[in-house]
């Protein structure tokens, strides 16, 4: 793979990678859109209207914001795993989820991030 075939071949991969780094840019802007609800007046007149104790709010908060940040280390977790094409000493494959459905992959890769 020395020669020029294997220059052909290993840019061919990374062109192959591109719709991933793609999706990889769309995760980023649901950051900004988080942080976008957490400015938005609309929702801050449901919370006044909803006349909801602020430490329940906080503790709402709390909890919807580790279950995304659980949900995004997991993501990113199989994320690395893919982009290593499920080497054979990798997680999926050494638990044998690689023939998995995508759900029981999801919550192994949530169990690990966690």
């Amino acid at each position: 793979m020395g020669g020029p075939g294997g220059q052909n071949y290993n840019k061919l991969v990374r062109l192959a990678r591109l719709p991933r780094l793609y999706k990889l840019l769309r995760i980023m802007r649901l950051f900004k859109m988080v942080r976008l609800l957490k400015y938005n007046r609309n929702i801050k007149r449901l919370m006044e209207k909803l006349k909801m104790n602020p430490a329940y709010m906080r503790m709402i908060t709390l909890t919807l914001t580790v279950v995304f940040l659980v949900h995004l280390v997991s993501c990113f977790y199989y994320m690395i795993v893919a982009f290593s094409d499920f080497e054979p000493d990798c997680w999926i494959v050494l638990h044998g989820l690689i023939d998995a459905d995508n759900f029981t992959q999801y919550i192994s890769a949530m169990y690990w991030a966690f």
